[in-house]
């Protein structure tokens, strides 16, 4: 990536640099602090390869980005088979990334540990399944995801390059749930199924 800035022209460096005096980074003492060009350059770019972009070669303009609308992180566990659910009421302008960490003990309630799973899907009746993400990620290490551990996630979008705010949330696994059983015919006194009879003529 730090090879492509060296490949622009000294016109494309040059609007990196301009709009570049528009964006300031926080640094540990509280103070900000403008960016660079390249840093810019590399700040976008990066970002986009993350999600499989190709490289900007000059600065795509700073988009207003609107609160991330997904909502309620929830797990279920149908049959012993934990799927990973995210309430997605409006679909997102631009892509959705989503972050996972590997399963946390219950009384956990913040997590640092994430890894990138990937863009967040189109919703199917206002929500989301990653499960396969999740596994994918971390299911070779650690395998289904147990009941009674915690899953934290958070949500970051993306448009062009430019991140907007994370939203961090978790959920517990929980117990499996076995399906409703079914209700029985009726049976005869003999142990055979009753049969409704017929309406006569």
């Amino acid at each position: 990536m730090s090879s492509g800035w060296d490949e622009l022209t000294d016109d494309e460096r040059q609007l990196w640099t301009v709009s570049a005096k528009q964006v300031r980074t926080r640094r540990r003492n509280g103070k900000t602090y403008p960016l660079t060009g390249q840093l810019l350059y590399l700040k976008l770019n990066k970002a986009r390869a993350k999600i499989g972009l190709p490289p900007l070669r000059t600065p795509s303009p700073r988009p207003e980005f609107k609160p991330n609308p997904v909502g309620q992180f929830r797990i279920t566990n149908a049959g012993g088979h934990p799927a990973l659910k995210l309430s997605v009421p409006i679909l997102p302008a631009g892509h959705t990334m989503i972050f996972g960490s590997p399963p946390c003990k219950a009384g956990q309630s913040y997590c640092r540990n994430f890894t990138f799973l990937g863009l967040l899907s189109a919703p199917d009746g206002g929500e989301t399944d990653f499960t396969e993400l999740y596994l994918r990620t971390h299911g070779e290490r650690y395998g289904m995801p147990r009941p009674g551990w915690r899953i934290f996630i958070y949500t970051k979008q993306q448009i062009d390059g430019w991140e907007g705010e994370s939203v961090q949330t978790s959920a517990l696994v929980p117990p499996p749930q076995r399906a409703a059983a079914q209700p029985k015919a009726p049976s005869s006194p003999a142990g055979g199924t009753l049969k409704t009879p017929r309406k006569q003529r």
